[in-house]
């Protein structure tokens, strides 16, 4: 997966935390011949992606970027590969028969969340499906707004982390144990 950064505001009151937006990237994509290759890492360099591997390296990554901006996250993109029953965040698979032996990884990102303003968007294909998971991850990340696709998501359209979360079809969107699916 890849992470890049995108500051919220750049003129906060220094009473207030400062923001970022951050987007990771299965570095699992198949990207296919070498032209599709080059032209697949000039986007992922444009947009600001970071590659990770796994739910630790994504979680050192991003808490990285934190701690050198000196900010918490509003906006955490996570894209790879999913389906109704889980995901993936590199080469492991989330899913509910084995959350928990991620939890403790996953948590360490709380420092970094506010469940007044912190989203995490799950930009893989059927995610949202699985509202139980997403329930599950709000919970861990004390709070926070989780929101999965629940159709099928293009490799490489032109999703962007700024205000908005596009992508192809309705979105679930959990928090705590509350969820609504927005079919805009």
């Amino acid at each position: 997966m890849s992470v890049g950064i995108e500051p919220w505001s750049t003129e906060q009151p220094s009473n207030r935390p400062r923001f970022i937006d951050v987007w990771v990237m299965d570095s699992s994509y198949s990207l296919g011949t070498k032209e599709n290759i080059a032209t697949a890492i000039a986007q992922i360099v444009s947009k600001g992606e970071i590659d990770i591997s796994s739910v630790k390296d994504m979680v050192g990554k991003v808490s990285a970027v934190c701690i050198v901006n000196a900010a918490r996250i509003r906006k955490l993109v996570i894209s790879g590969h999913g389906g109704r029953k889980g995901f993936t965040i590199g080469a492991d698979i989330i899913g509910m028969p084995n959350i928990h032996q991620y939890q403790v990884d996953l948590q360490k990102l709380n420092s970094f969340l506010d469940n007044t303003c912190s989203v995490v968007c799950l930009d893989h294909c059927n995610t949202g499906q699985n509202q139980e998971l997403l329930q599950l991850l709000s919970n861990m990340w004390g709070g926070v707004e989780i929101r999965a696709f629940e159709g099928i998501q293009s490799a490489w359209n032109d999703q962007t982390i700024d205000s908005t979360f596009e992508g192809e079809g309705p979105v679930a969107i959990c928090k705590f144990s509350n969820c609504r699916v927005n079919r805009n």
